[in-house]
């Protein structure tokens, strides 16, 4: 679960690590910190290295939004 998530590493993940996980992306669409260009290049990184990513995006900013917490609490029921 990756929330208001920015891509925290200089080299992308490796298969060895992200192959096959679940991964969950909650990002707000006007985060000044974790930008959509830069939630779009987390996402492929991941899904390159063989993760499996949901995207979930809200209007707001560098925050959790009470509006993306079913949504969390159910990704999280499915592991």
């Amino acid at each position: 679960m990756l929330l208001a998530a920015m891509v925290p590493f200089k080299v992308p993940p490796t298969s060895a690590v992200a192959q096959g996980k679940r991964v969950a992306v909650v990002n707000g669409r006007a985060d000044p910190l974790a930008t959509p260009e830069e939630t779009t290049r987390l996402i492929e990184d991941m899904n390159a290295a063989g993760a499996e990513v949901t995207l979930t995006e809200h209007p707001g900013g560098h925050t959790i939004e009470p509006v993306t917490l079913p949504l969390i609490a159910k990704f999280l029921h499915g592991i």
